[in-house]
């Protein structure tokens, strides 16, 4: 089973140093985005996070994106227009060294790059992460509870 990395981080918008462990312990879970300045699907790998953002069956994650390469050109992607991108997800920037150290942690070599801290476990860690099976198995799982304790009046 592979362990959450502690990685020193930034916050983007505030400047304010934090980590990994800190955040994880104030969450019921997280999903984190390795990505780049560089990377070309990156920004649309965002738009799909953020898109998890407004739907309830996420409400009990906490969604980080976290930059590993430049720290001002991922500012001003963040806010490169009126409205600041990606606003309900909380960027991250790490340095190099931790870069590599996720990396190698992680196993992974190219980006967007996920992982899905949940129950004090990583759950996944990969490149594709079928979102939708985070939630699918607890929500159809409530629904079975729901039918298992509905009395039909005709029984």
């Amino acid at each position: 089973m592979v362990q959450l990395l502690n990685l020193p981080l930034t916050d983007l918008h505030t400047a304010d140093d934090t980590d990994i462990s800190t955040i994880a312990a104030n969450s019921n879970g997280l999903i984190i985005d390795f990505w780049t300045t560089k990377c070309t699907r990156c920004p649309a790998a965002l738009d799909k996070l953020h898109s998890l953002t407004t739907n309830p069956l996420y409400s009990n994650y906490t969604i980080l994106s976290i930059v590993c390469d430049s720290l001002d050109p991922a500012r001003e992607i963040l806010h490169s227009s009126k409205a600041v991108k990606w606003p309900n997800i909380r960027h991250l920037y790490t340095n190099i060294d931790s870069k590599e150290a996720a990396k190698k942690h992680y196993g992974f070599n190219q980006v967007p790059f996920y992982v899905v801290y949940e129950d004090g476990e990583v759950k996944e860690a990969s490149n594709k992460v079928d979102f939708a099976a985070l939630v699918a198995p607890k929500h159809e799982e409530e629904k079975k509870e729901d039918r298992e304790f509905c009395m039909d009046e005709d029984f």
